[in-house]
């Protein structure tokens, strides 16, 4: 019988393909499976019969064994399997964190040779949106006319639908989140933007969801700051979604 990984078991006829997976059999039978077949599986091999085996068991145990020595000897197999799991998961996630790692790097050389200001901010949202898989994106500016200070938005970004934003101010207060996260200095994440709870110090403006049709769900707010630590913008990131060709165009739409 095969088990993988506790979750099923089946029983399989020798040289069967068993892939991932725990497999109890007897010394006679082992010799039905060749090489191709077994590479990938932990086998566990019961008999006092000379082992004529394409691999090399991971137990060995003799015919009269006990079920409970059987039964400890398929956890202990079955612990295999899982590390084997993780050490592929972790090798995976280490190398798509070099890859990131390059990207990174090419990114912050780009930006440091971009001269043009409306191209770096351009540069700078697309950047942050791929890095988290984002389907929507707002950038903020600090400015200062007649000694008040002001947010600007300026500049959007959104894969779900096409819409002319012009560029506006508002109050730089924590009336309105990206005012929040630009006082307080720190990121903020929003889970629901249209189940925002009452008692926040901020709210959410959800006038483009009614005017586009979109549908604002989760937001990242971060502040954009110097190496000084001066806070001088503020990044929205809407929506992480799992397929990148996703449209967010209603609340039933995939953006987790």
């Amino acid at each position: 019988m095969a088990s993988r990984v506790l979750r099923a078991t089946a029983v399989v006829d020798p040289g069967a393909q068993v892939e991932g997976a725990v497999v109890v059999t007897t010394a006679r039978s082992f010799a039905g499976w060749d090489a191709a077949a077994t590479c990938d599986a932990v086998w566990v091999v019961i008999g006092d019969e000379l082992l004529d085996g394409p691999v090399r068991p991971f137990l060995r145990l003799p015919s009269a064994v006990a079920s409970g020595v059987v039964d400890s000897a398929v956890a202990a197999a079955t612990e295999v399997v899982l590390l084997r799991e993780r050490l592929t998961e972790a090798q995976h996630d280490s190398a798509l964190a070099h890859e990131r790692q390059i990207e990174m790097a090419r990114v912050g050389i780009a930006l440091t040779a971009e001269r043009d200001l409306d191209r770096l901010l351009q540069l700078i949202l697309t950047t942050a949106r791929d890095a988290v898989g984002a389907d929507a994106g707002s950038l903020y500016l600090i400015e200062e006319s007649d000694g008040i200070r002001l947010l600007r938005f300026v500049l959007a970004q959104n894969d779900s639908v096409t819409a002319q934003l012009a560029t506006s101010t508002m109050p730089l207060d924590s009336g309105s989140l990206a005012g929040y996260v630009a006082i307080v200095g720190e990121p903020v994440t929003v889970e629901d933007a249209h189940r925002l709870p009452v008692d926040m110090p901020y709210h959410l403006n959800l006038a483009f969801d009614q005017a586009t049709g979109y549908h604002t769900r989760s937001v990242l707010s971060t502040p954009m700051a110097t190496r000084a630590g001066e806070v001088i913008g503020v990044l929205q990131l809407i929506h992480r979604k799992i397929h990148r060709s996703a449209r967010i165009l209603d609340a039933s739409s995939e953006a987790r």
